[in-house]
């Protein structure tokens, strides 16, 4: 009753009318008005938004058994929003989520595992979430499925399984993964080895039209990657024009990558005038963009660069650390041992010779880089040790 009443007073746009009618189903155990009352206050429509009393119902409706509420106080506090950020918390309330069938906590439980956060990165534990995600129907989940399948990491990856669960979202219409369709047949993945040696040119024409699809459908990751090809000439006419073009697309729709492409190309003057202006520009841009870290860290590490070196005219020292330690803290391997090495020798402007910060750094490197990396780091972690013991005897 209260619960109609307050439907038809919001319908009739009286708000103070509908959030009385709401507060009294909720006290008579109607959850599904706390969690409307915590949408309202949270998105701020028909009351001022108000991130506490947001919280507050949400917590009150799905103390009453409301799998969405649980799922939208993992949201908030995996995105930070009106509380701290925390990882674990979002865990913790995506498993209460999932545990009531919503199946958009499955697929989150399925990316936290993905991704590391709030939880260690285990491949394993996110494909079984993506697949009960998959299972109840959300289309999302089958590309990120196929995703834990294509790059394997800590399991056994499968291309032609990666292959399948991407078809089946391309089926359903999932943007991604028509990229990811494309990405395999550029590089030949999922596919027998003799069309991928002889027929390199129909491999690229699959990958463009998997692109192009994907990048109609709004996929800014896919127009980087028709950047890509109009830039190396894969399958279309080499287009340094029209590769810019999508380079900026992605970019301007958040793609860190698009805008990353673009500063590299000015900053060594590649099919471009060099102007290190405009990739300080591209770069800044890129880093302070929060969807591929990964892009975001390394254009923060050519910003160092681009500020460190002695002959720039924007050489800017103080400028330069501050960017390779952003890079540091946003995981660029690179960048850890490029600090280890500046506390190693001291001779960069703003760093004091520090074996122990030197060691820490490249250690660092060592645990999150690749093979070249981790080959680097551990001569350097043995000339630190030597370096070390003979100052000791010194």
């Amino acid at each position: 009753m209260y619960l109609d009443v307050a439907e038809k007073a919001l319908d009739e746009g009286d708000c103070c009318r509908a959030v009385e009618h709401y507060k009294k189903a909720g006290d008579m155990g109607y959850a599904m008005a706390y969690f409307k009352l915590g949408s309202m206050y949270r998105y701020g429509q028909h009351v001022p938004q108000n991130c506490l009393k947001a919280v507050e119902y949400y917590k009150k409706a799905s103390s009453m058994g409301c799998g969405a509420a649980y799922y939208e106080l993992g949201s908030m506090y995996a995105d930070g929003e009106c509380v701290p950020q925390d990882y674990f918390g979002a865990v913790r309330y995506y498993h209460k989520a999932a545990e009531m069938g919503i199946a958009e906590a499955y697929y989150k439980l399925g990316f936290m595992y993905h991704n590391g956060r709030g939880v260690t990165k285990d491949y394993s534990k996110a494909r079984q979430y993506y697949k009960k995600a998959a299972d109840i129907g959300h289309i999302g989940a089958y590309n990120n499925l196929g995703s834990t399948y294509h790059n394997g990491q800590n399991i056994s990856s499968d291309h032609k399984e990666a292959l399948k669960y991407y078809r089946e979202a391309a089926n359903m219409g999932d943007d991604a993964a028509y990229n990811n369709i494309g990405y395999m047949y550029e590089h030949g993945e999922g596919i027998s080895q003799i069309y991928k040696k002889v027929f390199k040119y129909c491999r690229y024409k699959k990958a463009f039209k998997y692109y192009r699809e994907a990048a109609n459908r709004g996929n800014a990751t896919a127009y980087h990657n028709l950047g890509r090809m109009y830039r190396e000439g894969l399958y279309v006419k080499n287009d340094i024009q029209k590769a810019m073009e999508c380079y900026q697309k992605a970019g301007d729709m958040g793609e860190a990558s698009g805008y990353y492409e673009l500063g590299l190309m000015y900053e060594d003057g590649q099919d471009v005038s060099k102007d290190h202006y405009k990739a300080a520009q591209y770069y800044q841009e890129a880093a302070d963009m929060k969807g591929n870290v990964s892009a975001s860290a390394s254009s923060c590490y050519r910003l160092s660069v681009l500020y460190g070196d002695s002959e720039s005219i924007l050489k800017n020292p103080a400028r330069a650390l501050e960017y390779l330690q952003k890079a540091v803290s946003m995981g660029d391997s690179w960048s850890c041992y490029c600090l280890g090495l500046m506390y190693e020798t001291g001779v960069a402007e703003g760093v004091q010779k520090n074996y122990s910060r030197a060691k820490q750094y490249i250690q660092m490197a060592y645990e999150m880089g690749d093979e070249d990396i981790k080959h680097r780091a551990q001569n350097a972690l043995d000339r630190l040790k030597n370096s070390v013991e003979q100052a000791d005897r010194s």
